[in-house]
C-alpha cells in the first residue's frame, strides 16, 4: 500500500483550498490531511479572525470534516517573525489566544504546532512544548 503524507500551511478562511481537498477525498476515500491554520489571518490585506460570523460556512465545513481534516496551529496571525523573537510569555500568550479562538468556534485543535516561516526562538519553542 502506498502512503502519502500531506499537510497544508497558511490556512485560514480567506486562504484555503477546501474544494481541492474535497476533490482529493472523493478520489481517495481514506485521504486525511493536517491543515496548519491561523485563527486571525492578517497577511492578505485585511484582518480575518475566525470568530467573525461571516466565516461560519468555513467553520461548519471544518467541523463537518473532522474525520479526515486535522487542524493544527500555525501561529496566531502569521505575521513575519511572530515567534522568531518572542519571549516565553509572548509566545505563550499568542498560542493560548489562538487556541481559545478555535475553541470558541468549536473547532478541535490538535496538539501540533509549526511556527510561521519555521522561525522560532528558543523561548517560543519551550512555550510551545509546555502547552
Amino acid at each position: 500500500m502506498t502512503r502519502i503524507s500531506l499537510e497544508y500551511d497558511d490556512q485560514s478562511p480567506s486562504n484555503n483550498q477546501f474544494g481541492l481537498l474535497e476533490n482529493l477525498r472523493e478520489h481517495f476515500p481514506k485521504f486525511k490531511v493536517t491543515l496548519f491554520t491561523v485563527p486571525m489571518e492578517v497577511r492578505l490585506g485585511e484582518i480575518v479572525p475566525i470568530t467573525e460570523p461571516r466565516w461560519e460556512p468555513w467553520v461548519r465545513a471544518i467541523k463537518a470534516s473532522e474525520d479526515w481534516i486535522q487542524i493544527a496551529s500555525h501561529g496566531w496571525t502569521h505575521q513575519p517573525a511572530e515567534f522568531e523573537e518572542a519571549s516565553y510569555e509572548e509566545a505563550t500568550k499568542r498560542l493560548v489566544i489562538a487556541e481559545k479562538m478555535y475553541e470558541n468556534r468549536g473547532i478541535k485543535l490538535t496538539k501540533i504546532f509549526k511556527a510561521p516561516f519555521w522561525q522560532l526562538s528558543d523561548d517560543a519553542r519551550v512555550a510551545a512544548h509546555d502547552l
